[in-house]
């Protein structure tokens, strides 16, 4: 656990910088990241910052941005984006290991497709004509009885993908709840 000062100067200036309170971070992972990013968007920050100090405004804009900043809406997309968030549910430990692996596999699948497809360009094309039929077959499928068994039986393998990906996404918040120090702020 960590005894963080929401005093300090470090606090201080993140709260300057996204007029927020740092006390809402109950754990460093997603402190650390969303510092870590204000540091690398610095200087594009300072420039908005420094022209909306000197550019004129009515009280009723200010009044305006005041209320929107306070919507449930507003409210409701922050939530959400924290809560459903794979950077913020990651941890600070595997986040880089997770996305690197990612994209490794992503551009090597890509790789392989563009290698495949210079070689065999018909072979590709055909590929791509199946898989544009069988998801039309299936779209038109549903659409006429999507009640029926067929339906039901087209539509199990992504039921059973999307039950690996909520599993995938559990397993990683246990991972950044278990890795992730906490943080108690004091004053």
């Amino acid at each position: 656990m960590y005894k963080l000062n929401k005093f300090s100067w470090s606090a201080r200036f993140f709260e300057w910088v996204w007029n927020t309170d740092v006390e809402k971070f109950k754990s460093m992972c997603p402190y650390f990241w969303s510092y870590v990013l204000t540091l690398v968007f610095l200087p594009i920050i300072l420039v908005f910052k420094g022209l909306y100090a000197i550019t004129p405004t009515s009280d009723k804009a200010e009044a305006f941005i005041e209320k929107m900043e306070k919507s449930k809406a507003v409210e409701s997309i922050s939530n959400f984006n924290q809560k459903y968030s794979i950077v913020y549910s990651t941890g600070k430990v595997f986040k880089w290991t997770f996305f690197g692996g990612l994209g490794i596999i992503g551009g090597f699948m890509i790789g392989v497709l563009l290698y495949q497809s210079y070689l065999y360009p018909i072979e590709a094309l055909a590929i791509i004509g199946a898989v544009s039929l069988l998801i039309a077959v299936i779209a038109i499928v549903v659409s006429i009885n999507p009640d029926s068994k067929i339906v039901r039986g087209l539509l199990y393998p992504f039921k059973l993908l999307a039950k690996f990906f909520i599993l995938l996404k559990d397993m990683l918040y246990s991972l950044y709840r278990n890795m992730c120090p906490l943080i108690k702020w004091k004053e």
